[in-house]
């Protein structure tokens, strides 16, 4: 038996079978735990300025306790899709969950660093795990320069235009 809160009750009870009183007993354990969650970040970059930049990854659960009210948060994304989509926020020890999102970068171009964070709770003891992950997005450029020349011809052959 693995209580929510993180303690065990044992109550051991018998039955009077000589004149001895009966007497009743129970123990408290506590379960320690270990809470860890790791996430992974790629991107894709923006192929052109004002199109969006996709992201996606992984959030495993590598501690040794289930972890629940598990979500990723990325700034300035607002709606981050789960693989699977039925996920409901439950990571046992060892599983993962995909995630992905796009948004529309502020900037125009060069490099944007996208930071994500997972977080999930302990379901045994008061704790939260937490990690991040970065990943350098690109919003692509085709930058061009076009340059005409006009020249007035020379007022002679070999004299200077």
């Amino acid at each position: 038996f693995q209580a929510e809160d993180g303690i065990r009750d044992k109550l051991v009870t018998g039955v009077q079978t000589c004149a001895l009183p009966i007497s009743q007993a129970s123990d408290t354990c506590t379960i320690t735990s270990a809470p860890a969650i790791g996430v992974t970040k790629d991107c894709k970059d923006a192929p052109k300025p004002g199109e969006n930049i996709a992201i996606s990854g992984t959030v495993t659960n590598t501690g040794d306790v289930t972890l629940k009210n598990v979500k990723v948060v990325d700034d300035p994304v607002t709606t981050i899709t789960y693989d699977p989509v039925d996920f409901n926020g439950v990571l046992k020890p060892g599983k993962s969950v995909g995630y992905s999102a796009s948004y529309l970068p502020e900037q125009s171009g060069g490099f944007k660093l996208d930071t994500v964070t997972a977080t999930g709770e302990d379901v045994i003891n008061p704790g939260t795990a937490s990690a991040t992950a970065s990943a350098k997005c690109v919003i692509v450029t085709h930058p061009k320069i076009a340059a005409t020349k006009t020249c007035e011809p020379a007022a002679a052959p070999e004299k200077p235009i």
